[in-house]
């Protein structure tokens, strides 16, 4: 009977150290500040000026959309733009390609999205 019980707490203390053995305990992560999204909307809109061929049909003024993400060195991915003409939607990606917000702390896999507005 007393092998019985040195036994099962032999088991119970084995199996305890190989659960918590497996088990991790990690810290929470630091939380990463957000960027300035006042910052990436004024280097938007400071980019794309009002294009020299909507000055002749104003066909192109209104709201336009640029979603995009940062790389992990500061550039610009265009994701989407939601412009009123095809034209326009082309002006914005030239202006904004190889665009690089430096110095910016940003998460991975962040969306932001600009609303730009021609008149």
């Amino acid at each position: 009977m007393k092998k019985i019980k040195i036994s099962s707490i032999f088991i119970a203390l084995l199996f305890f150290g190989i659960l918590t053995s497996q088990t991790s305990f990690a810290r929470k992560p630091a939380p990463m500040k957000s960027p300035d999204v006042t910052q990436l909307s004024k280097l938007v809109t400071k980019l794309v000026e009002y294009p020299d061929f909507s000055l002749t049909s104003k066909e192109e003024d209104g709201e336009t959309y640029v979603t995009f993400k940062l790389a992990d060195d500061g550039k610009l991915k265009i994701e989407k733009v939601t412009a009123p003409s095809q034209r326009l939607e082309d002006y914005i990606k030239e202006k904004l390609t190889n665009v690089t917000a430096e110095n910016v702390i940003h998460p991975s896999d962040q969306l932001y999205r600009v609303k730009i507005r021609f008149e």
